[in-house]
């Protein structure tokens, strides 16, 4: 992404411009008809599964996910979570103790 930030003080900063794909949304159809599905990839397990109405299926790879069908892509940045792990009692801990439920 470097190439693609403005400021000059981003650009030489220890902030990492390195991202991850999470998640593709799917369009298939036409501008006055389709239909959407996703792609989304297991936090825990690495693995990526397919999201169509009510099935659930695993991909046979990451390799699958590049698609003429893909519509909108999901990174985070690879520095997001400090030590690349996701603590999620502490993300359940914080929303219960919020308005968002």
């Amino acid at each position: 992404m470097a190439p693609f930030i403005a400021s000059e003080d981003q650009k030489q900063s220890d902030v990492s411009l390195l991202y991850d794909l999470y998640a593709v949304s799917n369009h298939y159809g036409s501008l006055a008809f389709g239909h959407y599905t996703a792609y989304c990839k297991n936090a825990l397990t690495g693995l990526w599964y397919d999201f169509n109405d009510s099935s659930v299926h695993e991909l046979d790879g990451p390799e699958c996910v590049a698609t003429g069908a893909a519509y909108v892509l999901y990174y985070k940045r690879k520095d997001f979570y400090p030590g690349g792990s996701v603590d999620f009692n502490a993300i359940m801990n914080r929303l219960e103790g919020s308005n968002y439920e």
